[in-house]
Order: C-alpha cells, then sequence, then structure tokens
C-alpha cells in the first residue's frame, strides 16, 4: 500500500521524502531517513521542517494502522484457511476411526484402543478448527452452589467463554492480585 498522498502544500521532493520515511519501518528516524537518501546529517533539519510543516507523524501513524490493519486481515484469512483444513482432516480421520471402531466390534475384539483414540484426537481436531471447545469447565461455590461476587469496583467476566490458557493467566493475575491487596505494592519494571 502507497502511503498517503501528498498535502496539498507538500513538495514532490517532500512527498516522495515522506514515502521513504514510511517504507523504513517502525525503527524510522529522520536520521535514518536522511542517511537512506544519500544526505549528510545536517540534511535532518530540512526533513524536521517538511515532517512539522506535513503533519508527517500523524500521517506516518494512519500509514502504520494500515499496514497493521493489512497484516492482520491476511493472517486472520490464513487463520481462517488452516481452520477448514483441519476441520476437514478431523473429519476425514473421525469417520475412519468410525470404521475402524465398527471393525473391532464386529469382530469382538477390544484390544486395541488405537482407533478410539484416533476418533478422540480427531473431533477434537475438528472442534478446535471449528472454535468449539474440546471440553466443558465449570466454576461452582461452596457444595457447588453458584459463584457469588460483588460488583462492585470489579468487572465481571463470562470465564464459560475462556479457553484453558485463557483461564491460566486469569489465574496468574488473580493470584498477583491478591498478592497485593495487603496494601503493599508491586512495581514492575
Amino acid at each position: 500500500m502507497v502511503p498517503q498522498q501528498e498535502t496539498p502544500k507538500e513538495t514532490p521532493k517532500a512527498a516522495a521524502a515522506f514515502q521513504e520515511y514510511c517504507l523504513l519501518g517502525s525503527s524510522r528516524s529522520l536520521a535514518k531517513l536522511a542517511q537512506k537518501l544519500g544526505k549528510p546529517a545536517g540534511y535532518t533539519r530540512q526533513l524536521e521542517t517538511w515532517s512539522s510543516d506535513n503533519h508527517w507523524v500523524k500521517r506516518v501513524a494512519a500509514y502504520d494502522a494500515e499496514q497493521r490493519t493489512e497484516r492482520e486481515r491476511k493472517n486472520q484469512e490464513a487463520l481462517e484457511q488452516m481452520n477448514e483444513r483441519h476441520a476437514v482432516m478431523g473429519q476425514a480421520n473421525a469417520l475412519q476411526a468410525v470404521k475402524q471402531i465398527d471393525t473391532l466390534v464386529k469382530a469382538k475384539s477390544f484390544g486395541s484402543q488405537a482407533a478410539v483414540q484416533l476418533f478422540k484426537v480427531s473431533t477434537d481436531l475438528e472442534r478446535i478448527a471449528r472454535g468449539a471447545a474440546t471440553e466443558r469447565k465449570e466454576l461452582t461455590g461452596k457444595d457447588g452452589e453458584p459463584l457469588e461476587a460483588s460488583t462492585r469496583g470489579k468487572i465481571m467476566i463470562d470465564v464459560t467463554q475462556l479457553t484453558n490458557t485463557q483461564l491460566a493467566a486469569l489465574v496468574a493475575i488473580l493470584d498477583e492480585v491478591e498478592g497485593t491487596e495487603d496494601g503493599s505494592s508491586e512495581e514492575e519494571d
């Protein structure tokens, strides 16, 4: 994607410099731009003027946001394609496992658990690829009663929608918060 077009008062030379500035990526600087353009270090003053007059910081932030959005779109598209392939593989393997299990049942040969395991793995693969859970966990309070919590100043989270990884991260955060509720504060580096 080409960076935003020049502003009305931006010269073609400044616009070309801006495009090069955008293409330098996240570690860009006016000094690096001057070097890329083959200019002496003092040329950064000219670049600073163009940057200020033509709002390069704001425009390059918009350019970076567009680039991120495009990368995210492409990653999402690739993820959806991968999930579809995995779902198809899961279905095919599950059907094969069902056939093998049927053969074992008819032969009254239950010595091999490979087909059963293949069925489990295959159905899990399909469920994961389609965004469904492979297991269900419930949180309950004392004696199986619903959990009760004060909502004053708290955030309510439907933990049933979280993955195991997200649940583990949440537990770690809660453990950390509980460790700091005694009034002491831990500062991160």
